[in-house]
This record gives C-alpha cells, structure tokens and sequence, in this order.
C-alpha cells in the first residue's frame, strides 16, 4: 500500500496533518504529517508547489536497519513500518538517518513515535484519516502497483520524485507524485533554508533535483552561537574519549610492544573509557535502558558500536588486571593459571587493540549516512581514526608522566625517552587531519546540495568556533613542532600535558561543529510551521511578553 500525492491538488488547507494529530492524539508540538511549501517563477506567473508528507513507510526503511533496540517492525500486509515506543529507548539514531523527517523524538516521554500507516483504519477498509480528510483529493492511498502505473489521479505514470523531496533511491519510499505541468526553472523553499530545486524536465517524469545553495557572506563572520544541547554534548565526550584510548593503547603496543607499559596504561584508560560510555547515556531519552542497545546486531552499526566499545573496556580491564597481578607486590594474589596466559600475553594486547581499531570503524560507520550529506563522506572515517592517532600518544604520555610523578613508575611505563616518539606521531596526526579537513571542504565547496549549507555555517554561523579550532590546531602544531626541534627528552612530561590540553580543546571544538553544522536532508517545511526563523520570532515574542515589553 503506498500514498499518492498530486501537487497540484494541493491548496495547503493542513486537513490532513490536523486530521492525523486529532486522531493519534498528538500533543500540540508534534506532527507527524506535515505540509511544506516550495514557489518559484515571477510574478505574475507565480507558482506554489505544496507537498504533504509523513512517514513514507519505505520498502528498505533505515530506520528499521538502524535501530539498535528493534523497536521497529514491517508489517507484511500493509507495509506499514510501525514503531514501537515502549521498546525505544531515545537514541534517536531514526531521526538521523531518516532523509524525510519522519520519526518525531518527544523529549517528555524518551521515546520517538511516527506516523503509523491508520493500520487500524486500514483493518477496517477505511483510507488513513489523512487521505478522508483531504479537501481537495490531493493525497489518495491504494496499492503500489495501481498508484504507479497511472491508475490514480493523474492519468500518466507517477513520478517517484518531485522537487524538494530526497532521493528515492535511500529507502525506496512508498509514495507516488502527480505534478502540474507547467513548473519554473527553479523552485525555492519557503521555510528559512536556503536551497532551490531544478526539474529535470518541466514537470513531466522521474525528477533529478539540484539543490543550490546560498553562498557564504563574509559579514556572517559577526557572530558564533554555540548551544552545546544541539552540538551532542555527550557523543562529543564519548567518541573522543573512545578514540584517544583507543590511540593510546595502540601507541603504546608499537613502541614498546605488549610489555608493562600497555598494562600500566590500561589502568588509567579504564576509567577514562567508562566515564566516556556513561557520558553517552545522556543522549539517550531513556538513559536506564541503555542495555537494549544491543539488540540489533545483525543490521545496526550502533549496535554493533555498542559491543566493540563495551568489549574494549573488558579487555583494556583485564589487560590491567594481568599487569598488575604481575608486579612483585601482588605475588600472594597470582592465580595459578596465570604462568599458562603469561606467554600470550603479548597477543592478547594486540587482540585488545584490534577491538579498539573495529570500535573505530563501527563509530564511523554510524555517520556515513545519505541523509547528512555532511557526514556522508570518507572525511568522516578518516577524522575518527586522526583524533586517535592526534590524541591518544599526547594521552599515553601524560599518564606515564603522571605516574612517574607521584612515584608509581615501573619498568617501561615511565619513560622519558620515548616522548619524541608520542610527539612526532600526534604532529603527524594534526598535519594529516588538517589535510583531510582541507580536501573536505574544498570538495563540498562545488557540491549544490545540504553539505554546501553546512559548508556556509562552518564559515558564516559558526565563524568564530572555526577560527577558533584553526587557531587551536596552529597552536599545538607549533608547540610539538618546537618540542621535537630541541626540548630534553628528560622533562618531557610538562610538554606532553600542555599539548594534551591544546589538541583536546582543539577537538572538543572540531568535534562540536561536527554535529553543529550537518544539514540534514529532509521535505520543506512550511513558511510558518518548522520554520526556524518564524519559530525563533514567536518565542522572541513570547519572551517579550513574558517580561511585559509585548509591542501593540
């Protein structure tokens, strides 16, 4: 079963998103159909395009392969891809990968919910209440093989686009379009983002949108708004703790090989990975039920992010456990069985440190998704895997110096010497991660898509947060630079903090805009609901009255 939408019927009266929320009981700031608006041509030969969408109920749904709980289920007899809200626990992983906007995350209950197809309507041999609701016939609803081959409203085959909807290739929606036959060259949205459309042919056949963005304005560089709540704070702490354990475990099994040192680093990197996976419990709406994310291994890199990391923290623990066991002091503690694992101690690290490689890639696997063009780029994996390489020597060396400091300084862990090493491997890290960011941009810069709007806010919207980590990034390229030219090796330990702390801030903030400034693909929104500048004007109101300064 699939909706049919033809544009031009449309006439933007909203019956069907406000018969949809009636009948779902919907809360008043959740919708889970909505009515954008795109227009273009001159007046007067003006034209308004509308389009009324929701869950499209797609035959390959990314939102079914990328729950980590399977809290969605297909069902067989309508298609209809149902969401079951008691089993999410509010990753919101859905709402990321969803190129239509369609699963909607409500803050009060940890949950999302969707639009669910009126399968109990549908039961009944009644159309959803959005298509009995539609005033002028526009959305109408049947089977996929009589809505596509023009049985429906409009008398030629359907299109499985039209101008501002996302490539029907990502999941295959199940939806059909009718346009007017007579579209401008270009379609613009009305709902504050800037992108225009171009139809392929005029209104007739499959359509292939351009998307073309506004371009970047030197006097957006006034002003930088950080909300950290947007930026993901807590995936912020918890993939860069992850990835500077990772790289300094491995760091420290290349240079010494699996000897004390690993061991007496994996009991200061424990804590820090635990401390990163209980940072990310924060973004979840349903933090207590953090364990059922584990349940879709067979199709969910989230779930598959969540064993690597959870089996790395195991094997960095026991990994500890064996090095301490092996000290003198704790001689009256050693297990027996502990001559027989001592030989394979050496391959146990490296096991240890090709989980921390594989959680890498599940981290970066999780990003590269057609519905954040921004993300979706080999920039993405190779970001993850530098932020190891930067800070994970810089990480090692610091807790070495640390240990020594406090006088806990056994053979191998400790060593003075072997600082060059850490700050020629995280200079390398910075040159290669400015290159890669380079490259990135340069590339998206002839893009006409979601990934140039972001391109715009990293130098426009966010134009002090760039500068700021392109500054941080000089600065501690300069300070290891000056390091490895001349400083003795033998008061290492002041050095290694100190460019510590730079990269760290320095990724903090590269990390942040990485959340910050993805656009996602996604239907336009209307000139009044899901418009963020409309939005931000009524609750500018709404604050000026709250503070008796409302205007006549």
């Amino acid at each position: 079963m699939v909706f049919h939408f033809n544009a031009a019927n449309c006439i933007g009266c909203h019956s069907c998103a406000a018969a949809c929320s009636e009948k779902n009981a919907l809360p008043p700031d959740t919708a889970w159909r909505k009515v954008g608006v795109i227009e273009g041509g001159l007046w007067p030969e003006t034209v308004r395009v509308n389009i009324s969408m929701a869950c499209n109920h797609c035959r390959t749904p990314v939102c079914l392969k990328g729950c980590p709980t399977r809290a969605y289920a297909k069902d067989p007899a309508t298609g209809a891809v149902i969401v079951d809200s008691e089993t999410c626990i509010g990753c919101k992983y859905c709402t990321f990968v969803c190129p239509y906007n369609a699963p909607v995350f409500d803050p009060a209950k940890g949950s999302v919910s969707k639009c669910n197809f009126c399968i109990d309507r549908q039961a009944e041999g009644l159309d959803p209440a959005c298509v009995a609701a539609c005033l002028g016939h526009a959305l109408t609803f049947g089977p996929l093989q009589e809505m596509s081959n023009g049985n429906g409203p409009r008398e030629h085959a359907a299109l499985r686009e039209i101008p501002g909807f996302p490539s029907a290739g990502i999941t295959r929606p199940s939806i059909r379009f009718a346009l007017g036959d007579h579209l401008p060259e270009r379609l613009a949205r009305l709902d504050s983002v800037p992108l225009s459309y171009q139809p392929s042919s005029n209104g007739t056949g499959p359509k292939t949108i351009a998307a073309i963005a506004a371009s970047p304005k030197k006097a957006r560089l006034a002003g930088s708004v950080v909300r950290w709540k947007e930026a993901e704070a807590p995936l912020v702490v918890f993939t860069l703790l992850t990835q500077a354990v990772v790289g300094a475990f491995l760091y420290l099994l290349a240079a010494t090989g699996f000897g004390p040192a690993a061991g007496w680093a994996s009991a200061g990197l424990v804590p820090l990975l635990g401390l990163g996976m209980a940072a990310s419990t924060g973004h979840l709406g349903k933090p207590l039920r953090a364990y059922r994310a584990i349940r879709n291994l067979r199709t969910s890199w989230l779930s598959r992010e969540v064993v690597a990391v959870g089996t790395l923290f195991g094997g960095l623990a026991a990994v500890a456990g064996l090095a301490l066991l092996a000290e003198p002091a704790f001689a009256d503690f050693r297990p027996l069985w502990m001559a027989a694992v001592a030989p394979f101690g050496k391959w146990i690290g490296w096991w240890v440190g090709g989980v921390g490689l594989a959680a890498l890639f599940t981290q970066a696997m999780i990003y590269v998704i057609p519905a954040r063009p921004y993300w979706h780029d080999r920039n993405t994996a190779a970001q993850f895997l530098l932020s190891a390489v930067t800070a994970g020597p810089l990480l090692a060396e610091t807790l070495a110096g640390l240990s020594a400091t406090i006088g806990l300084n056994p053979a191998e862990w400790a060593d003075p010497g072997r600082a060059r090493i850490a700050w020629t491997v995280s200079l390398a890290g910075l040159l290669a991660q400015g290159a890669f960011h380079a490259d990135h941009l340069r590339r998206i810069a002839s893009t006409r898509n979601e990934a140039y709007l972001s391109l715009s806010d990293i130098v426009g919207k966010y134009g002090l947060l760039t500068a700021a980590r392109i500054g941080l990034w000089a600065i501690g390229v300069l300070v290891l630079a000056l390091a490895l030219a001349g400083y003795p090796s033998e008061t290492s330990f002041p050095v290694s903090a100190s460019a510590l702390a730079i990269v760290a801030a320095g990724e903090i903030l590269g990390r942040g805009l990485f959340y910050l400034a993805v656009v996602p693909m996604t239907v336009p929104g209307g000139a009044f609901f899901r418009n963020k500048l409309f939005e931000s004007a009524v609750l500018a109101r709404a604050k000026e009255r709250s503070n008796g300064f409302a205007r006549p």
